[in-house]
């Protein structure tokens, strides 16, 4: 075997040689074919390869401040709107830790310590940034602000590194921030991603989403226990740059997305008020987008809110069952039956879940299904959670009896009942805009692992729908078991 190799060892060489110089030219074709396509075709998140150093991404900053936001909505909290200023804040970390790259030095890879990521030329950290760049600050002269990053070949990778790590899962969904700065740069198929993430006093931030035609709304109210924080709005206007008002109502009630009043101009004003402190805050909806990233509808829907009371005073809005009701998309009622086992009633404030069976029934598998609802609030248990810490049972749910859930916004507790349900035997109040799963689009009710129904979402405010379904035939227990 060894004499076999020494023989033929030139021979295979030549082969080798051969064959390389016959599929080079093939091999440089194909690159520089390859170099004469759009590179935008294969790089989506807006990062063009080049060997010539850091260039910036812009459309991958749309698409960062895109996803932050769908994340941040789906667990219930405010959307981010972009700020110039913290752009240029999240910029010059991003420009002075990238000739780093690729970060092989151990400091960028210490567990749990991420300072040599945040840390600037002068040693200071970004909320000290943040005061150098004329940052409002609050009362007691804090400045609240705080960073992210990540270094990953696309957008996904970056949001799902700050998804699984404790702390910037925790900074990235901290409440009281409102407002953000991207900045993100490319070079050699890699994106350096950093986000500022920051709050200011007797600012509220609006954003519109054309898909929806909606206003993204938010307040103060889970802010950071500083002295000037707190601002609740009870209600709003919506007004032209001349400070004309698009709706016919003196005010709206104030709600965490509202629709955009029909033939609105590209730039409007929001009027905030809790009945004594005024904030306005003025948007281009060409501009100020909920998500950037997503392209334009065309056409924009225009639907023109319900007014709401006309002159401030009362909270409460427009109760069963005055409003025109939304079709109900359920199955058909049993067979020579015009009564379903539940019925949804629900509004922009709150939902009830009604046994209107005329029998008990095990609700204890029953559940809602959206992604604007995290898992382990899906369950009728999360709704009747007072009920159950009080010893009652989802197992033997009695006729004529409903549960209700409602909006944080309702200072005076729970909305009135439907006429159906004689009895409430729970409440669950306090829920956040995210929690009130009905307010986007359609939702699922399962029973167990079945899917039995799919409910409309609320897609106009201060309007009443219903939703209505059976259970299977093993829920309806027909009398209390007894024990």
């Amino acid at each position: 075997m060894k004499q076999y190799f020494r023989n033929h060892l030139v021979p295979v060489s030549i082969m080798m040689t051969l064959i390389i110089l016959a599929i080079y030219p093939a091999l440089t074709f194909v690159s520089v074919q390859a170099q004469d396509r759009d590179p935008r075709n294969y790089y989506p998140d807006g990062c063009v390869p080049s060997e010539s150093g850091w260039q910036r991404a812009p459309e991958a900053e749309e698409y960062v401040l895109t996803r932050l936001n769908q994340w941040r909505v789906g667990v219930g909290l405010y959307p981010l709107s972009r700020n110039t200023r913290l752009d240029l804040v999240a910029s010059q970390q991003a420009t002075f830790i990238s000739p780093y790259a690729p970060f092989e030095d151990e400091r960028f890879h210490t567990e749990g310590d991420y300072s040599a990521w945040h840390t600037d030329v002068l040693g200071q950290s970004v909320r000290e940034r943040l005061r150098r760049n004329g940052w409002p600050v609050y009362d007691n002269g804090q400045v609240i602000g705080a960073e992210i990053a990540a270094y990953f070949p696309d957008v996904s990778g970056a949001l799902d590194f700050w998804q699984t790590s404790r702390v910037h899962n925790m900074t990235a969904t901290r409440p009281g921030f409102r407002e953000a700065g991207v900045y993100v740069m490319c070079w050699k198929r890699w994106l350096l991603t950093y986000v500022v993430l920051a709050a200011r006093p007797d600012f509220v931030p609006v954003s519109y989403d054309p898909y929806s035609n909606a206003l993204y709304l938010s307040d103060e109210s889970r802010s950071f226990g500083l002295p000037n924080t707190g601002f609740k709005p009870d209600y709003i206007q919506i007004l032209d740059m001349g400070g004309s008002r698009l709706h016919r109502e003196e005010w709206l009630v104030w709600d965490d997305v509202v629709q955009l009043p029909a033939n609105a101009p590209d730039r409007i004003q929001v009027l905030f008020t809790d009945g004594v402190t005024r904030l306005r805050t003025e948007i281009d909806i060409n501009v100020n987008r909920t998500f950037p990233s997503q392209p334009t509808p065309t056409p924009i829907p225009t639907i023109t809110p319900t007014p709401s009371p006309t002159e401030g005073p009362s909270p409460t809005p427009t109760l069963f069952p005055t409003a025109t009701i939304v079709p109900s998309a359920t199955p058909a009622a049993r067979s020579g039956d015009d009564v379903y086992d539940i019925t949804l009633y629900y509004n922009s404030q709150f939902i009830s879940f009604v046994n209107e069976s005329g029998t008990y029934l095990d609700l204890e598998a029953l559940a809602v299904n959206s992604p604007h609802i995290p898992p382990f609030n899906r369950s009728m248990t999360f709704f009747a959670q007072p009920f159950v810490d009080g010893g009652g049972s989802l197992e033997f749910f009695p006729p004529n009896s409903c549960i209700q859930a409602f909006s944080r916004t309702r200072f005076d507790g729970p909305g009135v009942d439907p006429p159906t349900c004689l009895r409430r035997v729970a409440w669950r109040g306090a829920l956040e805009p995210g929690e009130r799963f009905w307010l986007h689009e359609s939702f699922e009710v399962t029973y167990g692992l079945e899917v039995i129904a799919s409910c409309p979402g609320l897609r106009v405010r201060n309007q009443d729908a219903t939703c209505s379904f059976d259970l299977p035939d093993e829920a309806r227990l027909h009398e209390r078991p007894a024990g």
